[in-house]
């Protein structure tokens, strides 16, 4: 028993169980769960399989990609090979997910012994972890879970006490960095940043550590940037000029004040970067966007400083939806510092850093939910890190300490809880149609579609291994016929309530759905 006459957990053996439970519990659930999101497609989870398979196939060329970072789809091929199919493919991305999910949960296990949490406040964290886990797994085919788990792993060797004695923590530190930016290339900015401002702080606080940490970051910076540097050599050999990833300067000219958005929406019909590639969103480093400066005007200054505060606006709501009680958390940081020890003081400080540095770096450019999933993490733990650090400072009532805590895991878990259930069943239209035009010989073509999302044809030209060319920038007359016939489609999809005349076209009927429309061509023209 313990000072407040509850159990002490950790005498009948439940530390060692409560990881392997846990996991064992979102495991069961994200299997009995899975078939409920087997059909969930995304544009960009395409262009990872689509990647993947390069590298299965042997077409290096085309599998090094400056827009796709690497390792998610390295991590993808084993599955492929054992699920090849396209609703098998699909299914392997679930099961990677889950496994990542797992060693997330066993991360965020290690990083919560660091705030040393007791057994309780583990459990607690565990729990509450597993449905935004399986969010994380479900939500879509990208590489963001991914980076919650570098990035974990990455603060457990950087937050671990012993980062200021121990060579190996800069050697992990380091290592986990480079697999973060194999992840996603944003990092690459964020670990240098982070990396030495966490060295910075650790070198002035721990003086008679100085020689240890200085040495730890020179290794940490050296494995981190000969790992990088590899990656990073082969992507600027592909395009011929020096770049650590094509996607940062894409989404940055995207947002440009000259620019329209995505060149797919008006550009017209645009060819795919190879000949086995489902569309141009395969390589977006092709496209033709505008780079600008926030430097070359006034005015391009100004407009960078209306997008940093759009994205500051959009990152608080996002923050809110994750929990509603967190900027609270926030607030209660400021609280718990005042109050905490100088173990604590550091662990908050660097907790605190790492929120603001990575949300900081996207408020440049453009904010998006899933790129804030690790902030959806480490809220969490900083939540109930200062709940923590609260009740040993004003030592509450055990009973109010735990409905503190009961209600602010039950924040964090009402959201990944809704979005499941809204997810749930997404998809499966885009394969049913697929499957009914396949009996019509619809299948291997060359295809384009009418002003729409441009995402819903490209899930059909996945499973209809079909070239998608986009939209056209006409919807009728001589000019649509023209680009129809420059590119050689073969059918041309209609997603609304409309009948086109388009010459040396017909509308398959017969079809068991009404929407899209289907055009095929008659004749060579």
């Amino acid at each position: 028993m313990n000072k407040l006459g509850f159990i002490d957990f950790k005498s009948v053996g439940i530390e060692k169980i409560i990881l392997p439970v846990s996991i064992s519990i979102y495991l069961i659930l994200g299997l009995l769960l899975l078939h409920n999101y087997q059909y969930v497609i995304n544009s960009d989870g395409i262009s990872y399989m689509s990647i993947a398979q390069h590298y299965i196939n042997g077409r290096f060329s085309y599998a090094i990609n400056g827009y796709w970072s690497p390792l998610y789809s390295w991590l993808l091929i084993p599955f492929l090979l054992i699920w090849g199919g396209k609703t098998s493919a699909l299914f392997a991305n679930k099961v990677l997910a889950l496994i990542l999910g797992c060693f997330t949960m066993g991360g965020v296990y290690l990083l919560s012994s660091k705030l040393n949490f007791d057994i309780k406040l583990k459990a607690i964290t565990l729990i509450t972890l597993i449905p935004l886990t399986l969010y994380f797994a479900f939500d879509m085919t990208t590489p963001d879970l991914l980076v919650v788990l570098t990035l974990i792993f990455y603060l457990n060797f950087l937050f671990d006490h012993q980062y200021r004695y121990k060579l190996t923590n800069g050697l992990l530190t380091g290592f986990f960095g480079a697999l973060a930016f194999l992840s996603k290339s944003y990092i690459f900015f964020f670990f240098l940043v982070h990396f030495g401002l966490s060295n910075v702080y650790y070198w002035i606080k721990f003086q008679s550590q100085r020689k240890i940490i200085t040495k730890n970051f020179i290794l940490g910076m050296i494995v981190f940037l000969v790992i990088s540097g590899v990656w990073i050599f082969a992507i600027s050999e592909k395009y011929d000029k020096f770049t650590l990833g094509t996607a940062g300067p894409y989404n940055y000219a995207v947002i440009g004040p000259e620019s329209m958005g995505h060149p797919v929406y008006y550009e017209g019909l645009l060819q795919p970067p190879n000949e086995y590639a489902y569309s141009v969103w395969e390589d977006p480093s092709y496209l033709n966007v505008k780079s600008w400066s926030p430097f070359a005007s006034a005015s391009n200054f100004y407009y960078q400083l209306k997008i940093i505060t759009n994205n500051l606006v959009s990152l608080l709501n996002i923050w809110e939806s994750f929990s509603i009680l967190s900027l609270i958390i926030i607030i209660m940081g400021l609280i718990a510092f005042k109050f905490s020890n100088d173990e604590s003081k550091n662990k908050l400080t660097l907790l605190s850093l790492t929120i603001a540095i990575y949300s900081a770096g996207y408020c440049l450019i453009l904010i998006s939910t899933r790129y804030m999933w690790i902030i959806n993490v480490l809220l969490l733990l900083l939540g109930i890190f200062c709940v923590k650090i609260l009740f040993e400072k004003f030592n509450f009532n055990e009973k109010f300490y735990m409905i503190l805590i009961f209600i602010l895991s039950l924040s964090f878990i009402i959201s990944p809880v809704i979005e499941l259930y809204d997810l749930s069943g997404n998809g499966k239209d885009y394969y049913l149609i697929s499957e009914n035009l396949k009996t019509h010989g619809v299948s291997s073509s060359n295809i384009a579609a009418n002003f729409s999302d441009w995402r819903d044809t490209v899930y059909l030209a996945y499973y209809l291994d079909a070239k998608y060319y986009g939209l056209t920038k006409s919807s009728s007359g001589k000019d649509l016929e023209e680009e129809l016939r420059k590119n050689n489609i073969q059918y041309y999809f209609i997603w609304q309530n409309s009948s086109i005349n388009i010459p040396g076209y017909v509308e398959m009927k017969n079809l068991d759905f009404n929407y899209p429309k289907v055009y095929y061509r008659t004749n060579n023209f």
